[in-house]
């Protein structure tokens, strides 16, 4: 395994798990909205 292909793999992984985090507070953002809206 290289450096490139290593640093890329970690840098990726990082996305990933930042994107999921994300993910998670925008579905908790739209779940609240929606108790406002429609509770």
């Amino acid at each position: 395994m290289s450096w490139g292909s290593c640093c890329t793999f970690r840098h990726s992984r990082r996305t990933y798990i930042n994107q999921m985090i994300f993910l998670h507070f925008f579905c908790k953002i739209i779940l609240e909205c929606s108790k406002h809206l429609f509770g």
